[in-house]
């Protein structure tokens, strides 16, 4: 790990993903053979430059191929071709600079990147991220987009931006990415399964970028 980067934390966010069952005994997604993915969630625990090297590390200790939530969203925002975008986050300014230096390493050009500032009095702020309410997190959003963004990054897996995918490209026109969108879509392909297995896939395609 190269000195200034993010060092994720143990147990809380590294944990497997195995196929849940629904009460009447079907399973949420189609079966892999004896293979499965684990998914390391969190965004600025695993910005790690080159993205790529905390999940090929992970994935030669565990034996099983892992998935970053970092990587994924590098893979995502590739896969919509963009270049120019925008990132809101819930975040304080030291741990948004730390992620835009991270997008810029991998060839986004950041051209707006806002925080509602949870975290910057201590990490024990960080548990009203999930709280923030859906009106904060739209008005938040919208504010934060620049002219020319050609792509929207909603950053941090525990920020409830989830509901609001759709109804924020349909406004904006651009695709917008959720850390966990494209954290799962990533895990689905490790695991040799179709991403279309998942809803909320509307921009990104069901198939790794090159």
């Amino acid at each position: 790990m190269q000195p200034g980067t993010a060092r994720p934390r143990r147990g809380r966010f590294c944990r497997p993903r195995t196929p849940s069952t629904k009460p009447n005994g079907r399973r949420w997604f189609p079966t892999a053979g004896p293979s499965t993915a684990i998914g390391c969630a969190c965004t600025a625990g695993s910005t790690v430059t080159p993205a790529q090297s905390l999940r090929e590390a992970l994935s030669a200790r565990k034996g099983l191929p892992v998935v970053t939530t970092a990587a994924a969203v590098v893979d995502a925002l590739r896969a919509t071709g963009a270049r120019r975008i925008s990132v809101a986050t819930p975040d304080h300014e030291a741990l948004n600079q730390h992620e835009m230096h991270f997008l810029q390493g991998h060839g986004f050009d950041v051209l707006a990147i806002r925080g509602l500032g949870i975290g910057a009095g201590g990490p024990a702020a960080f548990s009203r991220i999930a709280r923030t309410p859906p009106d904060e997190v739209r008005a938040h959003v919208r504010e934060t987009v620049a002219a020319g963004t050609e792509a929207v990054l909603l950053a941090c897996t525990d920020f409830p931006s989830l509901p609001l995918v759709a109804e924020l490209e349909q406004a904006l026109g651009v695709p917008v990415i959720s850390p966990n969108t494209a954290t799962l879509r990533a895990a689905l392909l490790a695991a040799g399964l179709p991403a279309s297995a998942a809803p909320a896939f509307r921009c990104l395609p069901h198939r790794a970028s090159g």
